[in-house]
């Protein structure tokens, strides 16, 4: 009895369709980014969707909210 399969015989895991399937949907995401006037004029690239780009963006938020929360602050100090 034979327990082995051969590799030619192996169909693809449900997991490798699945990753092809996203890889292919994060390709045709980034190219309407791409190609988007919007998005050209805005200046945002692919690079803003990805986690990099998007921890980015959150620590800019966060120092522009720390920096209007003392402006707003020191308008209420009274000298």
């Amino acid at each position: 009895m034979q327990n082995s399969i051969q590799l030619r015989q192996a169909q693809p895991t449900m997991l490798q369709q699945l990753e092809t399937l996203v890889k292919s949907m994060r390709q045709k995401f980034d190219q309407k980014i791409s190609d988007s006037e919007l998005c050209q004029v805005l200046g945002i690239t692919p690079w803003h969707f990805s986690l990099q780009g998007l921890a980015y963006t959150a620590a800019l938020f966060l120092v522009l909210l720390v920096v209007c929360g003392v402006a707003e602050w020191l308008d209420g100090v009274r000298l």
